[in-house]
Order: C-alpha cells, then structure tokens, then sequence
C-alpha cells in the first residue's frame, strides 16, 4: 500500500485509501552498554528512543508529537543462560519503558482535545 520511499505525502495517501482519519506514526531505536567487571556480575545498561507523530489525514497537520528516551540498568539474573538473554531483557525493558511514557502522554494529549 505504500511506496519504498517514505514520505509524510505517500503515508497520507496510503491512510486515505485505507480510509483512516489520523496516522501514528513511530521510530524506534536502542542500544546497549556493558560494563564488565573482574570479580562479579556485569552491569548492563540499555537505553532506547522512540519518536511518535500523530497526524490527521485530512487536514496533513501534526497535532501531537514526542520523543522519549530511556535508560535501564540490570543485571544478569540467575535464571538466564547467557549474556545475551540478559541483553535482550536489558534493552526490551527500556523500549518498553518508552512505549509506556509516550502511552500516557498520547492519553492525556487526546483527553486534553
């Protein structure tokens, strides 16, 4: 339904054929930093960015917008198998923490109109 070059044009015309009155429209992007010490557990810390557009598809103005980012700091647990497990939980952690900021303040931008 949409075009391999993004375009705020190209999503509008692609939410009009689905006939769609707004389109949300997000980036998310993580890392990882490890902090490997000698004599005990590593400390992982992650953090993540997600940027969020609502757009009316009418209209083409941008009435809400945010950019959230995260950190989340942890360690491997005793249940994980390896590095990579505590990794993977290190980074959905702080990607979900994002997703939940940015969740309350869509709630309370579309509460406020």
């Amino acid at each position: 339904m949409i075009s391999n070059n993004l375009s705020f044009t190209n999503i509008r015309e692609a939410a009009i054929r689905t006939q769609s009155d707004i389109v949300v429209v997000y980036s998310i992007s993580s890392d990882i930093y490890s902090k490997y010490k000698m004599f005990s557990k590593t400390d992982i810390k992650a953090f993540a960015t997600t940027q969020l557009i609502i757009m009316d598809v009418k209209t083409g103005l941008i009435p809400f917008t945010t950019i959230v980012t995260k950190d989340v700091q942890s360690k491997k647990q005793e249940n994980e198998l390896n590095d990579s497990e505590a990794v993977n939980r290190t980074k959905n952690e702080a990607v979900l923490s994002t997703i939940n900021e940015i969740g309350e303040q869509m709630n309370d931008f579309l509460k406020s109109n």
